[in-house]
């Protein structure tokens, strides 16, 4: 199992998780989502079973999140979709392919922990593009308004 930097939010049993460095959004998003089910704003579990990636509710969130004061482990959702964040004036979605997903994840340094050794890193490098090759990706332009879920759809 591996943990990453992002926000996870459960929308009609599939996990739709939000991308990005400091400052991007991941709190907001998870502010302006309490219809959904969190599972954090700033770190979840994955976990590959068979050929489907899941991702599972952590204690760790953001700062300055209201996190729940209980945290069920059992709650978990096939991911579906990844969407890297883009603070703008408007709402837009982005399609992405592999590669711009691997250029970005790398350029920003999104998914790899310092504290594992060299086998771990490359064992977390091939995981992710793994995942990222089963899922559907984009950039998620947005703002501080729940409007951005009336064009967010699931795609399986």
């Amino acid at each position: 199992m591996s943990s990453v930097c992002l926000c996870g939010i459960i929308k009609d049993n599939q996990v739709i998780l939000f991308l990005g460095n400091s400052g991007s959004g991941k709190t907001t998003i998870a502010r302006l989502s309490k219809k959904y089910i969190i599972l954090s704003d700033e770190m979840v579990a994955i976990r590959k079973i068979k050929d489907d990636f899941f991702a599972f509710a952590t204690p760790w969130w953001g700062r300055d999140s209201k996190r729940p004061k209980k945290i069920n482990k059992e709650i978990t959702g096939k991911i579906s979709q990844v969407f890297f964040l883009k603070k703008d004036r408007e709402i837009f979605f982005k399609d992405m392919t592999l590669a711009e997903a691997i250029i970005k994840i790398i350029g920003d340094k999104l998914s790899f922990k310092r504290s594992l050794n060299f086998q771990g890193r490359e064992d977390v490098f091939y995981l992710t593009i793994d995942l990222l090759k089963k899922v559907h990706l984009g950039e998620m332009h947005f703002f501080r308004d729940v409007s951005f879920w009336h064009y967010l759809t699931i795609r399986r």
